[in-house]
């Protein structure tokens, strides 16, 4: 691990307190590589001086995220304390919101889980003053949670499967929630919350799971991923794709909506005006109508419907398992227009999919590493040898991990 560091540098030329933050995140860096390490390594590892570590370390302890640990004992000269990364005064909350529900997660930066909560709202559509009020309440218990624990909160992020843009981001359009104008969430918590005004960023439920599961497969694979497609369905289809570590996103912060890529020319209308759009072909509503679940939707809505369907899956319902070749040969030839456009070397699928994966042909052949669900599927027309089709990893808690 330690090798990681070579490179890590501090800046040449930064101006004053520009220059101590990312001093600072150059030593928190090395830390987490390097730990326990001595203020000497530290020194010769990132170029940083070692008048500039007297400062900067003690910051950091008062920090909370580095303390002295036991002596080390060098063959000769004097003993010298060893520095090892603790995160444990310093917390990070998570608050996801959905149509139904509000999960809040705080973690410690060693990852040490807090306090989780996970409640239902029951707040009407189309109400964004309601849906902060509940936000805000559950959020301020957690707060109550850091303190008791001798933690503090610096950073409260809030995931949400809406449509957002600008380098402060609103929420343009949240069909979930029946928000059909700009809401500026972040403004509107801050008003409530008034210890982590500054201190909340907001982000789409889609991109940061796109990124944890992108973590994950880099860490389990023998080299670094170029490129990685992330498809999500519950209520509906989300996409992300992280290129070279990095989420592509336009200037506007949007990432690609691969969902309103054609599949069928002479398909259902979709509401963007096209036919036969990803979404329309493979959409919950079509695969629910498919798999004779129709009336559970009016029943139990869609979120209820397909948990249904995922049962019947399990249960080898003949019907069931006939939709999901029907999802697998869809999904097999969405892969050709991705394998065009990004040449991804994995295509991970999220929500709905990744619990009846097993039951998707995608395609024939397991790898030799079966015990990871890992299939291959040949690309169009030979541009590229293959792509691999994967569960999620994280689930549900991949925006939470994210």
């Amino acid at each position: 691990m330690k090798s990681v560091n070579k490179n890590l540098r501090a800046p040449a030329r930064v101006d004053g307190a520009d220059l101590r933050e990312r001093n600072l995140a150059v030593v928190v860096h090395d830390l987490l590589f390097s730990q326990p390490t001595s203020r000497t390594e530290i020194a010769e590892r990132t170029g940083l001086a070692k008048a500039s570590l007297t400062q900067l370390i003690p910051e950091l302890e008062s920090l909370g995220l580095a303390m002295e640990t036991t002596t080390s004992k060098p063959t000769s000269g004097r003993p010298s304390k060893l520095l090892v990364f603790d995160g444990s005064g310093v917390s990070v909350i998570v608050c996801e919101v959905n149509e139904l529900e509000i999960i809040t997660e705080t973690t410690d930066l060693t990852g040490r889980v807090l306090r989780v909560d996970r409640e239902q709202h029951f707040v009407p559509m189309g109400d964004p003053e309601s849906i902060v009020f509940a936000m805000a309440s559950t959020i301020s218990q957690h707060l109550v949670t850091i303190d008791a624990a001798g933690s503090r909160a610096i950073h409260l992020v809030v995931v949400i499967d809406a449509l957002l843009r600008g380098d402060k981001p609103v929420v343009m359009q949240a069909s979930e929630f029946g928000w059909k104008e700009p809401v500026d969430l972040v403004g509107l918590l801050e008003k409530k919350l008034k210890p982590l005004v500054g201190s909340i960023s907001l982000v789409s439920q889609v991109h940061v799971a796109a990124k944890a599961e992108f973590d994950a497969l880099r860490h389990t694979s023998d080299s670094l991923p170029k490129s990685v497609v992330f498809l999500k369905a519950d209520s509906g289809i989300g996409s992300a794709v992280v290129q070279n570590g990095k989420l592509l996103v336009g200037a506007q912060g949007m990432s690609p909506i691969l969902g309103h890529i054609e599949l069928n020319p002479n398909g259902e209308l979709c509401e963007c005006g096209r036919r036969g759009c990803f979404q329309v072909e493979v959409g919950p509503r079509r695969i629910l109508q498919l798999a004779g679940l129709e009336n559970e939707i009016s029943r139990r809505g869609i979120k209820g419907a397909i948990q249904i369907f995922i049962e019947k899956t399990r249960k080898a319902d003949p019907l069931a398992l006939a939709t999901c070749d029907i999802l697998s040969a869809e999904l097999a030839s969405f892969s050709e227009s991705l394998s065009l456009l990004y040449d991804p070397d994995y295509i991970v699928l999220g929500g709905y999919w990744a619990e009846i994966f097993e039951n998707l042909s995608l395609t024939a052949t397991p790898e030799s590493n079966s015990e990871d669900d890992v299939y291959r599927f040949e690309k169009f027309a030979g541009l590229t040898d293959k792509v691999i089709f994967r569960p999620a990893t994280y689930g549900s808690r991949a925006t939470r991990v994210g």
